[in-house]
């Protein structure tokens, strides 16, 4: 299963490489693309393709563009309600998930007797300097406040009987990787390095790939809130402290202190009450509506299919 905008050409190039490094298995495979609102016509060679192991290609075609995370939610759900499927290999289209990992996915699948979903954890990447960096600050700042490791992305096998599991949790409409390790489905991880992308360039932005991030971490809204909350005690309580011991000193051996130390101390003592409160409102906000689900992926998925082909 792979999430598609606009990466016909990528696809067409993947297909034929997974086609060409699993025809040594035994297993056969049916790809199904799901196409995320795609501007641009798909290419008449993915039909006429003499596939050895694939014994199909299929399109579910979204009614608009939702995002590959999304579009990963409605395609597990679509196939848990439609599809027969022993596993599924949830990949990216643009060649960067290798296809030379697929039957090492499989294999390590097989050997987890399919209770397991299987991540490829990425060893090394392939990326510019630029991106390593933010991706860094990106890491150390997700594991700060969520105290998870970011370890994996979408490429992945999953069993069937979890795609049972993960289509009723309400997080995977948000980060399929990060509603998995929530809900605490047994996972293992494989190594892997990333590829470089088969054609064109990548669709997502500066700004997309800061939106990913954020959607990965709101999965941890309720520890994110929690932490954020004992830090600002931590440091408020702290800083009382600091400030007792100071102006005691002060009374003690006459230390003279600026008048504009005094003002910024107060101004911080002033701000600590309202940003703890608002951090409190925030926690109960998000502790409480955990057990609602506003959006139900089983149940409401099928409002974004336009239609299902087989090509």
């Amino acid at each position: 299963m792979m999430p598609i905008y606009n990466d016909w050409i990528s696809v067409n190039l993947l297909c034929n490489k997974i086609d060409e490094i699993c025809a040594k298995t035994s297993h056969p495979l049916h790809i199904l693309l799901i196409n995320d609102g795609s501007t641009e016509k798909k290419l008449d060679g993915l039909s006429s393709n003499n596939f050895k192991n694939i014994k199909s290609i299929s399109i579910l075609n979204l009614r608009r563009n939702l995002g590959h995370q999304r579009a990963i939610a409605i395609g597990l759900c679509y196939i848990e309600d439609n599809l027969e499927a022993q596993s599924i290999v949830i990949m990216d289209g643009d060649g960067e998930d290798s296809a030379t990992d697929i039957p090492l996915l499989i294999s390590s699948c097989i050997h987890n007797n399919n209770e397991k979903i299987i991540f490829a954890e990425r060893s090394k990447r392939s990326e510019n300097v630029t991106f390593k960096i933010f991706y860094s600050l990106y890491k150390s700042l997700h594991l700060i406040l969520t105290g998870q490791k970011v370890r994996v992305g979408n490429f992945s096998i999953i069993p069937k009987k979890q795609v049972t599991r993960i289509v009723i949790v309400s997080d995977l409409w948000n980060h399929y990787a990060a509603s998995v390790f929530k809900a605490r489905l047994p996972i293992d991880t494989i190594h892997t390095i990333r590829a470089r992308r088969l054609d064109g360039k990548s669709q997502m932005n500066f700004t997309s790939l800061i939106i990913h991030g954020l959607s990965a971490m709101s999965v941890y809204g309720d520890k994110i809130g929690v932490r954020l909350l004992v830090a600002l005690s931590i440091a408020s309580t702290t800083l009382i402290l600091s400030l007792i011991i100071l102006y005691s000193l002060n009374s003690l051996l006459g230390l003279h202190i600026s008048q504009y130390i005094n003002w910024a101390l107060i101004s911080i003592l002033l701000l600590i009450p309202q940003i703890f409160f608002i951090l409190l409102i925030f926690v109960f906000l998000i502790l409480s509506g955990r057990d609602s689900s506003s959006f139900l992926p089983i149940r409401d998925y099928h409002y974004y299919i336009s239609d299902f082909i087989t090509i």
